[in-house]
């Protein structure tokens, strides 16, 4: 075994209401429906973290009643100063693998700052690529207190 390195599958096997799906067209809308659907998904994901660096990645598939999607990520990051990381993410999501006109790709970059234990200081930038949708990209920060 490795230390560092850590290996996860999963699956869920199950039923749910999906609120504002409409069967026939394939989409959701701001409607009052309740659609009762089975909801099956799978997926595993493998991450390493040293003392200065990580990389994790995860990929996911499900079925939504008649709806396949899938959807994956890779991240990694450097601590290249005490406290201070930078960070980069790649996302892929696709809603309906059978149908092409919709998925989403985005590519995130930024730093981490860890100024003392419970803090943490995150600053983003995020490009979305949207098939079916207009791109966007914004700035993102948050703030992280930690408590026990």
């Amino acid at each position: 075994p490795i230390k560092e390195l850590s290996v996860a599958g999963y699956f869920q096997w199950g039923e749910g209401a999906l609120p504002g799906y409409n069967e026939a067209t394939r989409k959701f809308a701001a409607q009052d429906t309740n659609l009762y659907v089975s909801m099956n998904r799978f997926g595993g994901g493998v991450a390493y973290k040293s003392a200065k660096a990580f990389a994790r990645a995860e990929y996911i598939a499900g079925k939504t009643g008649d709806l396949n999607s899938q959807g994956f990520y890779v991240a990694g990051g450097y601590e290249f100063l005490k406290g201070l990381s930078l960070v980069a993410r790649y996302d892929f999501f696709d809603d309906d693998t059978d149908n092409s006109d919709y998925s989403e790709q985005d590519i995130t970059v930024g730093l981490d700052y860890n100024p003392v234990k419970p803090i943490d200081l995150k600053l983003n930038y995020t490009f979305e690529n949207n098939k079916g949708r207009d791109n966007r990209n914004g700035i993102y920060f948050m703030v992280t207190v930690k408590y026990w």
